[in-house]
């Protein structure tokens, strides 16, 4: 079946990535069209129109096209950088609109990406293989004592149906950031708001086979939740999303040390986060002067170098 593309601007947006997604549109004959044209065709001529998406929408609007145009066969494909809120609408809604399109099988692109997309011989929005990236978040309560506990679920869907893993998921391209990823993907899996600015990274993991779905590189994150804040954090705790139902809790990390299993590579994440030596004490005396002094000579670096000419140039 052969597509034909189109350009779908909403609104009046003249923004410079508008200007710009026009301009390719206009030079590989890809034809602006309305909404209306679109309406009037006729099913199976709608089913093969590939739709570029952009100008300036509420997220109500935006949502209700989108839906419109994939019920109808159609394919849309929102053009992200050149797509904004209009000024009478709720950047909120806006960008949760967003959020929700992205969980979909609803593509996105940049303008950047555009060009190679209409003058391909196939539907495709990249020339190379890609890998996809996920977040992973571990959330700490008591950490640097024996009794240190983390944040657990119980995976509700294949692959590793049924067994224990730290929560975490896609990144949701062109709208968040990693860390967003991690944030976001926390909340859904267990309802605990964690606060994106205090994760750390921990480690990446990429070997190819490490997810049967395709090539997924995954980057661990950990949250050290601090003693004012573990009572409501704790409370808060509900599995939800692709968490098993009552699942998510905390469990004591060093039984899930003595376990030595998790599902995908989390146990590696475990692993990383115990050598990162913010987690759990070390069992000897010299390991953990060393560590203090570690720590100490660390403050000491960050304090002088915000007078040292190389260093604090750049802070």
């Amino acid at each position: 079946m052969k597509m034909s593309f189109n350009l779908l601007v909403l609104g009046t947006d003249s923004e410079s990535r508008l200007v710009q997604l026009r301009s390719i549109c206009s030079q590989s004959n890809v034809p602006l069209t309305e909404l209306v044209q679109l309406r009037a065709l006729a099913a199976a001529e709608l089913a093969q129109q590939v739709v570029l998406i952009a100008g300036d929408c509420s997220g109500e609007s935006l949502a209700a096209i989108v839906h419109e145009l994939a019920d109808a066969g159609a394919v849309p494909i929102l053009v992200v950088d050149a797509l904004h809120c209009s000024p009478t609408a709720s950047p909120a809604s806006f960008h949760s609109t967003l959020g929700h399109l992205a969980e979909l099988p609803i593509q996105s692109t940049v303008v950047a990406q555009v060009k190679g997309l209409v003058k391909s011989a196939r539907l495709m929005l990249y020339r190379f293989p890609k890998a996809d990236c996920t977040a992973t978040i571990m959330v700490i309560l008591g950490a640097g004592t024996a009794a240190a506990r983390v944040l657990t679920i119980t995976r509700l869907l294949p692959p590793y149906q049924d067994q224990e893993s730290f929560p975490g998921g896609f990144l949701n391209p062109h709208f968040e950031s990693l860390p967003g990823c991690g944030a976001r993907e926390g909340s859904e899996e267990t309802h605990v708001v964690v606060p994106e600015a205090e994760l750390q990274l921990l480690d990446v993991r990429s070997r190819p086979e490490r997810d049967e779905r395709g090539h997924v590189v995954d980057h661990g994150y950990m949250w050290l939740v601090p003693q004012h804040l573990a009572a409501q954090v704790e409370a808060s705790v509900r599995a939800g999303d692709d968490a098993k139902a009552d699942s998510a809790r905390f469990v004591s990390v060093s039984g899930l040390l003595d376990a030595g299993s998790m599902a995908f590579d989390h146990y590696d994440l475990l692993l990383a986060a115990v050598r990162s030596g913010k987690v759990l004490p070390p069992a000897r005396l010299i390991v953990r002067l060393l560590r203090a002094v570690e720590s100490l000579c660390n403050r000491l670096a960050l304090y002088f170098e915000r007078n040292d000419r190389v260093y604090g140039r750049h802070r």
